[in-house]
């Protein structure tokens, strides 16, 4: 016997539903986690009230159908099948600050240079997509997208930016740009493929550790009053420590009350 999964819809009522919270720094969330959505749709219902979407173990494939939000600050959307960036989301979402993609499919770097066109992008996390095993990944990321201070959880430096502009200056940098977004580059080696789909692999339990790890980090980032804390964090993320993070966020939560 197949045991189906029901497919949710998003609709008025659903989001009714779902749990709204305040986080750490005041912003507005609407959580979506784990429905079985399949497809964005209708958040025009929402009236743009919300900061934050967390969309993390679903099963959406793509990213088309959101309505124009300008308060929208944060989305989340780990854990489920998308491939590609569309060319509309930059549009739809224009505030957009923190983009945590981890553990989709995404396997091609011209799949993501639609990433270029959001202006206040500060945090993107593609961990645990095939695409991080490609060469220039995280050259390509910081030199299109400049707002970008947080690639996959690491600060990006001053020394990467300017390597990145050299990258992809001039002549030869051009015609590399080009061949990247269209698609014309040699893909990773099948070995590198294979560890990255290995990831996606993981037993339930590993994933809902990583899970939990990743949204601890990107809310503990939202909470970082200075560079020591994110710092702190960093190292925090480096050695799993769920602990420290859950406790940073939570002393920062009763400080903001």
């Amino acid at each position: 016997l197949k045991l189906w999964k029901i497919i949710m819809k998003i609709s008025s009522e659903l989001i009714h539903e779902c749990p709204q919270i305040t986080n750490c720094i005041g912003e507005r969330e609407l959580d979506l986690r784990g429905l079985s959505i399949s497809v964005i749709e209708n958040l025009g219902t929402t009236r743009d009230l919300f900061d934050v979407f967390d969309f993390t173990k679903n099963v959406i494939a793509q990213l088309d159908g959101f309505p124009r939000l300008q308060r929208l600050k944060s989305l989340l959307v780990s854990y489920n099948r998308i491939v590609r960036i569309p060319n509309s989301i930059a549009d739809s979402l224009p505030n957009l600050q923190t983009f945590v993609l981890s553990y989709n499919r995404i396997s091609s770097i011209d799949s993501l240079k639609h990433l270029g066109m959001f202006s206040k992008l500060e945090v993107l996390s593609l961990i645990g997509n095939p695409v991080t095993a490609q060469s220039n990944y995280r050259e390509y990321l910081i030199f299109k997208i400049p707002s970008l201070r947080f690639l996959d959880y690491v600060r990006i430096t001053d020394d990467e930016r300017r390597k990145s502009k050299k990258l992809f200056s001039g002549r030869h940098g051009n015609t590399l740009l080009r061949k990247i977004e269209k698609n014309e580059l040699e893909k990773a080696t099948e070995n590198e493929m294979d560890v990255e789909l290995e990831k996606e692999m993981t037993t339930e339990i590993e994933s809902q550790v990583s899970s939990e790890l990743i949204q601890l980090v990107q809310r503990a980032l939202q909470c970082a009053l200075n560079i020591q804390q994110v710092q702190q964090v960093e190292q925090a993320a480096q050695k799993n420590d769920t602990e420290f993070l859950s406790n940073f966020i939570s002393n920062a939560t009763t400080k903001h009350d």
